[in-house]
């Protein structure tokens, strides 16, 4: 199996993963030549995802297609090729373009009686302001009075702030049925930004439950041929969705993975329905860190990009696995690092031995979680 991978940044090192888990060969496309899955890549091509003449021939010669960007021009022209070739298109074009717009999305979520933050003026502040086009944490902004609020631009989304634990969840379809996986749940750092994902961990159930309704919902309504996530936040009236996305996500399947066995991949690529909901069988963290000679910080998932090419490393001071840019003689460098147990807590501890490790080789100094957010995600 031949997997093709459009981009190279953050999303394209997700799918390099799992399909190495999955033991696919995988071919990576992006302009940039230190791109982020270059080196974990098995096969990796410089170029403009545009240019047919360059692109067309990778896409025939791949088994199926998964875009890891959001420039939409492009993906536009990746299903072209897809359509020239007969290759699958692991993607859901329709669902993206309702996900990629918070305007659209927001007015989808108000339409269909799906739970969302109120809206300013009903909302008083502080707020949030959510850029159109921008997905995740990009962009997005606390407003704490008027004078604030009157510089934000039009066309902006404007919410109540709310404050609480945040879950994820993502749908799977072939466009007829689908599936929820795994309720996951997100701590993000002082800028909103996912510092860490934790599967199979202490959810109250009544949370599952409300999620996996919710979750329900929207799949019925989307009927997604591929894959979308939902983001909620658990507010005093109970879950509110603040984001729905249709691509492959970063850091969430990698910890379902771990967690469940499910591998959100395969189940794009041979979609079936499962009788039950996905059971857990350990705890996943998956967690970033950046190292120097000032010590060891968590912190959101922007630390890993920009900085050229990543390494899967198994087995790296005691964790399951790393996502990173180690070396032996640097003297700073960053990871994704994932770690399981039996129960959270000792996921946990597993966590603190890794950095305990990685303290012992390199620096003195301690672990901190400097500006984490772990309760609030204002997304």
């Amino acid at each position: 199996m031949r997997l093709l991978i459009a981009g190279g940044r953050l999303q394209a090192a997700e799918a390099v993963y799992l399909a190495k888990k999955a033991g696919w060969t995988t071919i990576v496309a992006d302009r940039r030549e230190n791109a982020e899955a270059s080196l974990m890549c098995d096969e990796f091509h410089c170029v403009e995802i545009e240019n047919e003449a360059a692109t067309l021939p990778l896409v025939e010669k791949a088994d199926a297609v998964l875009p890891a960007l959001e420039n939409l021009s492009a993906v536009s022209r990746l299903e072209e090729y897809c359509r020239k070739s007969g290759k699958p298109f692991l993607f859901d074009l329709n669902a993206y373009l309702l996900s990629s717009s918070k305007l659209k999305s927001d007015d989808f979520f108000r339409e269909n009686d799906i739970p969302a933050p109120l809206h300013y003026p009903k909302a008083g502040f502080p707020l949030i302001a959510k850029p159109d086009g921008q997905s995740g944490s990009v962009g997005v902004r606390l407003i704490l009075n008027q004078e604030e609020l009157n510089k934000v631009d039009s066309g902006w989304v404007i919410q109540e702030y709310l404050s609480g634990r945040s879950y994820s969840l993502e749908v799977v379809g072939d466009g007829k049925s689908f599936n929820l996986l795994q309720v996951t749940e997100i701590i993000t750092d002082k800028d909103y930004d996912c510092e860490c994902v934790i599967a199979g961990g202490d959810i109250p159930a009544c949370v599952e439950r409300e999620f996996y309704a919710i979750g329900a919902r929207l799949g019925e309504l989307i009927r997604v041929n591929g894959v979308f996530d939902i983001e909620v936040i658990a507010s005093g009236g109970g879950l509110r969705v603040i984001e729905i996305d249709a691509r492959l996500p970063s850091q969430t399947p990698i910890s379902v993975y771990h967690s469940s066995g499910v591998n959100i991949l395969e189940l794009m690529l041979n979609y079936r329905d499962f009788a039950a909901k996905i059971q857990r069988k350990k705890t996943a963290i998956y967690r970033q860190i950046h190292v120097s000679e000032k010590g060891i910080v968590s912190k959101g998932e922007r630390i890993l990009t920009g900085r050229g090419p990543l390494l899967i490393k198994d087995g790296l001071f005691g964790a399951e696995s790393m996502i990173t840019d180690y070396a032996p003689d640097k003297k700073e460098w960053v990871a994704a690092v994932i770690v399981t147990g039996k129960s959270q807590s000792d996921a946990e501890e597993k966590f603190r031995v890794c950095v305990d490790n990685i303290r012992g080789n390199f620096t003195e100094r301690a672990f901190s979680c400097q500006g984490s957010n772990p309760r609030k995600s204002p997304i």
